[in-house]
């Protein structure tokens, strides 16, 4: 009921598989792990899909207790900071942000 599963291909034979939550907009998610780096570099396929405007961005620090925040976001990468100078960064993100290929959901009809 609330999920669903595709394949969508998007030329020069890519197809992407996908598994979709349902909510109130048509959004697209990546989440991973970053560390001991600054950059979380977006997938191909996310400028073409995703409105820049809508992007937000959630860390969670590993390990131990870091002051990260985010210091700039495209549509190709997100650059995380630590507040504490000469620390690291490990930590889980989730990336969302809402399509742009296609009209928004009318939420109320």
């Amino acid at each position: 009921r609330g999920i669903r599963d595709a394949e969508e291909s998007r030329g020069l034979g890519d197809v992407y598989k996908r598994q979709s939550l349902e909510g109130p907009e048509h959004g697209v998610y990546v989440r991973g792990h970053l560390k001991d780096d600054n950059e979380i570099i977006l997938p191909d396929y996310w400028d073409p899909l995703v409105d820049e405007s809508t992007i937000s961005v959630q860390l969670t620090p590993i390990g131990t207790w870091q002051q990260l925040f985010v210091k700039e976001v495209s549509n190709s990468k997100v650059v995380v900071q630590n507040r504490l100078d000469g620390h690291s960064i490990d930590c889980y993100y989730v990336v969302q942000g809402e399509r742009k290929d296609i009209p928004k959901i009318e939420l109320e009809l």
